[in-house]
């Protein structure tokens, strides 16, 4: 009998649990269309390479913010940019406040 009771339970039951939503967070790193792309990047200047920054760091976030620092060892100095990037499958296109926006290619291996 209490095999049937059960049974009956939960069949009553299971229609109210079932409806129970999900709710998403935008920011959250599994959701993102690219997570790989996701962190802090850093870029090192070849020894024979002429530039006037030694390191390139970005940081690219979920939501769509980007941080660049461009670094010179020399003058321990720092020039960075700030704004929102976008992506397609081929390119990232960075949108700074003051500047016009710059777009770069990239290829996944």
């Amino acid at each position: 009998m209490k095999p049937i009771i059960l049974l009956i339970l939960l069949f009553f039951i299971s229609p109210f649990t079932s409806s129970a939503t999900v709710e998403l967070k935008n920011n959250n790193i599994t959701y993102f269309e690219n997570p790989f792309l996701l962190g802090d990047w850093y870029f090192f200047k070849p020894k024979d390479a002429e530039s006037d920054y030694d390191v390139l760091h970005i940081s690219l976030s979920s939501n769509h913010d980007f941080f660049i620092e461009m670094i010179e060892m020399e003058s321990n100095s720092a020039d960075v940019w700030r704004g929102e990037f976008s992506l397609s499958q081929e390119r990232i296109r960075f949108e700074g406040d003051e500047e016009e926006p710059q777009v770069y290619h990239y290829q996944v291996s």
